[in-house]
This record gives C-alpha cells, structure tokens and sequence, in this order.
C-alpha cells in the first residue's frame, strides 16, 4: 500500500505524456482518496514508521507528535490543517 502523500507525489512526477482522460481519472481517484481520509478523521496508511524511529511518518507523512496526538491532544482544527497539508502537497507540483 503506498502513503497518500507518496502516491499525488508520484502521480504529479508521471503525469507528463499522459492522456487528459488519464489525468482526470488519476486525479478524480487522489479527490475521492482525500475525501475518504477527511471523513475517516486520520490520514493514518497502516504503514507508521515512526515506531522505527522516524520523525516523520513515511506512511501519512504527519509527524510523529502529530501522530501521538492525534486522538487526545489535537484540535479538529489543528487535524484539519494536518490533512489539508496533502492536498497543498498536491497542489505545490502542478
């Protein structure tokens, strides 16, 4: 299973000589897959490498006190931002 975050990474580095119709299926999958982690509540992938030491989760790619915090310490405001950061992600590679 690939994070979210490297997954628009990868699709922003593939899309040069791509189909239009390709593009919009390929985005329109990565616009359902944020929707999904905004209604679920944790961009959590199953794949948390801060338990290996890492600071930042190459699954989610939230930071490991984002990722502690997340059920207790965090706003929904603060988790907000958090899951926006994959879609500004997105948007930075255009």
């Amino acid at each position: 299973m690939i994070s979210f975050y490297k997954m628009t990474k990868s699709f922003q580095d593939m899309k040069e000589g791509m189909s239009e119709e390709r593009i919009k299926r390929i985005q329109a999958r990565i616009d359902e897959i944020y929707q999904s982690l905004a209604r679920s509540g944790t961009p959590c992938q199953g794949l948390c490498s801060t338990i290996y030491g890492d600071e930042w989760c190459q699954g989610c790619g939230r930071h490991y006190k984002e990722v502690i915090n997340w059920n207790t310490g965090l706003t929904d405001s603060q988790k907000n931002d958090i899951i926006k950061r994959y879609k500004d992600v997105e948007g930075d590679n255009d």
